[in-house]
């Protein structure tokens, strides 16, 4: 792994552990935050992310999802995704800091390694605990949601 890799992750799990720390519905702050960093840094390499709020114990969330084209196989998508949120009173490096902060220079890597649409399809998703409520293959251009989950209580 080279040291400039090595920095931008550290860079990232610094400022989402560190600088805002503790993320979920009880810092929507936090919250709100984290998804303006993921955002930011998603249109620092040229890509929109599309915001999709939902609501969680009553405070507005939002997934988050960038799709990155790519040429050879136009249908076909790698999703790779990661939570922003914490459990109680953890600033979340490793979880879930660390995985954010891959999704992002994976982004990066691709379009600097293979150019703009020179790698497969690639959706990135990151939100507030998420579940998979079917599987199968998500093609680009598929919609891809948040749904309101059943309230665990």
């Amino acid at each position: 792994m080279s040291d400039k890799l090595v920095q931008s992750l550290r860079r990232h799990v610094d400022a989402l552990a560190g600088t805002i720390g503790e993320r979920n519905v009880y810092r929507p702050n936090a919250l709100d935050a984290v998804a303006r960093y993921i955002e930011s840094e998603f249109a620092g390499i040229g890509h929109a992310v599309i915001r999709q709020t939902c609501l969680a114990k009553g405070v507005a969330c939002a997934n988050l999802e960038v799709v990155l084209p790519g040429k050879r196989w136009p249908d076909e998508s790698i999703v790779i995704g990661a939570h922003y949120d914490t459990v109680l009173a953890s600033p979340g490096a490793d979880d879930n800091a660390s995985a954010v902060a891959a999704l992002i220079e994976i982004a990066r890597l691709l379009e600097a390694a293979m150019g703009r649409g020179g790698h497969n399809a690639m959706r990135g998703h990151g939100g507030v605990k998420a579940r998979v409520l079917a599987g199968g293959l998500i093609r680009v251009g598929d919609a891809v949601c948040c749904e309101a989950a059943a309230s665990s209580g």
